[in-house]
């Protein structure tokens, strides 16, 4: 978590609004995620929207799969770790590590942020929670390079 944090530009929580395919000049197609933001640890955004560019999709009824490209599926909550592109898009760091599933533990109530490398995926046992808050969660593995702040139009 800690050369995430390092490399990136833009370190957010927020819920998957939509997803969109289309076809780019190259004849390849890509895949805009729009993110709501609830909370921004690094970076800056002029307001709480994020748009989220993946290579590969589902258009008509031809795929184009990447191997190991993160999945943002609409109405899940996420962690994203991401650079800036030259379009002003957010580029997932690392494909699937950059990006982290928040749940909330039915029993305890309390949120988890991981992914396959870290937490409760296919390697590695669960990350502890601070006080149920993936924010105090991620801030102990990135050495306090992260700060949780207000976004522009979040509503908080």
């Amino acid at each position: 978590v800690e050369e995430l944090t390092a490399k990136a530009g833009l370190i957010l929580q927020g819920t998957v609004a939509s997803r969109t395919c289309e076809r780019v000049s190259g004849g390849g197609i890509v895949t805009r995620v729009e993110l709501i933001v609830t909370d921004l640890w690094k970076g800056q955004l002029p307001t709480n929207r994020c748009t989220v560019i993946l290579a590969g999709g589902v258009l008509g009824d031809e795929a184009e799969v990447v191997p190991g490209q993160a999945g943002y599926e609409i109405g899940e909550e996420v962690v994203a770790f991401l650079v800036i592109n030259q379009h002003g898009e957010g580029v997932t760091i690392g494909l699937t590590q950059g990006k982290f599933e928040v749940r909330t533990n039915p029993a305890t109530g309390r949120k988890l942020a991981s992914n396959i490398f870290h937490g409760h995926g296919v390697v590695g046992p669960p990350l502890p929670t601070v006080a149920g808050n993936p924010v105090a969660l991620l801030r102990g593995h990135t050495g306090g390079d992260v700060h949780k702040r207000r976004v522009p139009g979040c509503g908080k």
